[in-house]
């Protein structure tokens, strides 16, 4: 998320200084590893034991769809609703507007999004997650952090009867599409 090493091929490096974040990749680092330590201190002194949770399922990530005119305050708001609906809390965010596709004219179409990185431990070492983590809660989500950016929301899958496909699938079957669209153009 911060631009180091790895880029996705839908990443223009050109317009990564475009990009904001909540803070650098040293800082996210130290706060992750700091918000730990202390939770596992305030639960050790709490319980009397060291919190049995797995390391690597404490903390949880965001993807948020924004648009060209949405700014790091807007990230900020949308977490604060995970925060407050989740009890998960903020470690950093980014605004990525460096990525997208070019569409069937050759146009470059930006695909500005936020990245929110959350712990799911609260000041007192308990995880969150098992305690909300349900899919109706995703569906309160989306719709709360849709009006705090003043977005519309989609209509949820139940309503249009839609199956939506993993994003890798979805990748595959635009891909299987191209040599499809490029026989069509022959033929007109």
């Amino acid at each position: 998320n911060f631009r180091r090493g790895f880029l996705a091929k839908d990443v223009r490096p050109e317009l990564s200084h475009e990009n904001e974040y909540t803070c650098s990749f040293e800082e996210a680092r130290q706060k992750a590893k700091q918000m730990k330590i202390d939770a596992d201190i305030a639960y050790l002194r709490r319980r009397g034991q060291k919190p049995k949770y797995d390391p690597e399922k404490i903390y949880w990530s965001a993807e948020v769809n924004a648009r060209e005119w949405h700014t790091i305050e807007d990230l900020k708001r949308a977490a604060e609703v995970i925060e407050k609906e989740m009890g998960y809390r903020l470690i950093y965010g980014c605004l990525h507007r460096d990525e997208g596709h070019l569409n069937d004219d050759g146009e470059w179409i930006k695909n500005v999004h936020f990245h929110l990185e959350f712990i799911s431990l609260d000041e007192s070492g308990i995880s969150q997650h098992r305690k909300t983590f349900n899919p109706s809660l995703m569906s309160k989500l989306q719709t709360k952090i849709a009006a705090v950016l003043g977005m519309e929301r989609g209509i949820p899958k139940e309503i249009t009867g839609r199956t939506h496909l993993p994003p890798k699938q979805y990748k595959q079957a635009i891909k299987l599409q191209a040599p499809l669209r490029q026989e069509l153009e022959l033929v007109k």
